[in-house]
């Protein structure tokens, strides 16, 4: 019997399923969740596959769970801690939403990558010490990089910090 056919014939328990819903309510007052997120949250909890995804539809039908909202308050968060493009989109990845969906997001509220470039720049660095030391230059730009800024943007902003 595959896994598929086990779910479908396998009761599940309403009163555990309600327990679930409660468990991921809980959770979801805090702040948002990702599906895949959310879905690991509950089966670390003891709940099973079935109950699970029984939740996560419940949670889906009421809009009380939404990949969308997940994605808008997880860039706009990462945007305002200075994070670029590269690492938003390999993090969100990792917490299970495609980069058609990041894409969709970006329209909706677009961002100057490189404006949040140059504040990084400014908040990281004094002028003297980029001017008159090699080092200094190269770990911004890995600290830069790290932070998910493209090459160009790096140097654009490097350079336009240095020509203040």
């Amino acid at each position: 019997m595959s896994e598929v056919e086990d779910l479908n014939q396998t009761e599940t328990d309403p009163k555990r399923v309600n327990k679930a819903i409660a468990y991921a309510c809980r959770i979801l007052g805090m702040r948002e969740y990702s599906q895949k997120m959310l879905q690991q949250k509950v089966l670390n909890k003891g709940y099973d596959l079935a109950e699970t995804s029984q939740v996560i539809s419940f949670l889906l039908e009421n809009n009380w769970l939404s990949d969308q909202r997940f994605c808008e308050v997880f860039v706009r968060s990462k945007v305002n801690r200075g994070q670029g493009l590269t690492r938003i989109r390999f993090e969100l990845k990792e917490k299970g939403i495609s980069g058609e969906m990041l894409d969709a997001v970006l329209t909706q509220q677009p961002i100057c990558w490189q404006d949040i470039c140059n504040q990084v720049v400014e908040r990281k660095v004094s002028i003297s010490s980029l001017k008159n030391n090699i080092k200094a230059r190269q770990k911004l730009e890995r600290f830069l990089r790290y932070r998910g800024f493209s090459g160009e943007q790096v140097r654009i902003s490097i350079n336009q910090y240095l020509n203040k």
